[in-house]
């Protein structure tokens, strides 16, 4: 007699989230294991950057659909503006511009800044500002990989860190498990936020005005003008966090698959996902700019045909009205 076929992962994941104020409105293989690991997302919305073990990929955010893969070494922490992507990659970043209407893209620039563990274009979207694994802090040219100034935070050895979306503030998760609030122009410890062995990620909203950090007991937001906790959001073992805009939403996530969506301003949890049955591993989320959608990246314990095997999955899901 012979064995049933394997049920196909996009069919139990849909049904698993057909319905509900969570629901999932797209899945796609994005490599072999490993390949989706940190997620940003365009001001815009257009434009999803992918980063992994494998290089860097672009997609349309509106389609989910592949635009562009830079394969080569493997690729952490990423940044998008209006006319570029940006990827940590070996001791220091690469920078290329993204596809336009009018013009096939340009040539790609090398920022050389020791290895990099978060980055962030400026506002104008011509400065590319980085921060290493060392505490050191640049900012250089996007265009030609220029260094324009350098600072470092002393003492810092960040093991998860995060920059506002105009790079204004910093945020890192020191070596002692507390969080550090950094000007990035002259490398001052403004605050230092949680106790020893607390926080596990972070994330700065885009105006750089709270910084989230997942933490053993949740998630925690603070206000990054004064370093006053605004909130403790309940939960365990956070691994990955991502902040709606306007702090209306927080999003945390575990390594097993276990996700909650708090009600910032309420500090209690919307809903509770639980996607370990679909995902080996979770790496990343994050919100899409009007706050109604999130991304999670992870590792998918069989191929979306159901073939045996572990791939990158990348799962966009919307909040019902």
């Amino acid at each position: 007699m012979s064995a049933a076929a394997p049920t196909p992962f996009p069919a139990t994941c849909k049904a698993f989230l057909a319905a509900g104020p969570v629901r999932l409105r797209g899945l796609r293989q994005a490599g072999p294991a490993g390949a989706a690991r940190r997620l940003a997302l365009s001001a815009d919305g257009r434009w999803l950057l992918v980063t992994g073990a494998g290089g860097a990929a672009l997609w349309d955010g509106a389609t989910g659909e592949p635009v562009w893969r830079a394969a080569g070494a493997p690729a952490g922490a990423p940044a998008l503006s209006t006319a570029r992507a940006a990827w940590a990659e070996g001791e220091g970043a690469r920078v290329r511009p993204l596809p336009t209407d009018e013009a096939a893209e340009g040539p790609e620039a090398v920022v050389a800044a020791g290895r990099v563990v978060a980055l962030a274009f400026g506002q104008d979207g011509r400065t590319l500002v980085t921060l290493d694994a060392a505490g050191g802090l640049a900012g250089a040219s996007a265009e030609t990989g220029e260094r324009l100034w350098s600072s470092r935070c002393e003492g810092l050895a960040p093991r998860a860190a995060a920059l506002a979306r105009d790079a204004r503030v910093a945020a890192a998760v020191d070596a002692d498990g507390t969080c550090a609030v950094i000007y990035p122009q002259t490398g001052t410890r403004l605050f230092r936020l949680g106790e020893a062995g607390a926080l596990r990620a972070v994330t700065v909203s885009a105006d750089g005005q709270q910084v989230l950090c997942g933490a053993v007991d949740g998630a925690r937001l603070w206000d990054a003008a004064s370093g006053a906790l605004a909130r403790r959001l309940p939960g365990a073992d956070v691994d990955a966090v991502a902040l709606a805009p306007g702090a209306r939403l927080a999003l945390g996530a575990r390594r097993d698959g276990k996700l909650v969506l708090w009600d910032v301003a309420g500090g209690h949890a919307l809903e509770r996902l639980d996607l370990g049955g679909f995902l080996a591993a979770t790496h990343d989320v994050a919100f899409s700019p009007d706050g109604r959608r999130f991304v999670v990246a992870g590792d998918a314990r069989r191929g979306l045909d159901g073939s045996a095997g572990r791939v990158a999955a990348l799962l966009r899901f919307e909040l019902a009205p």
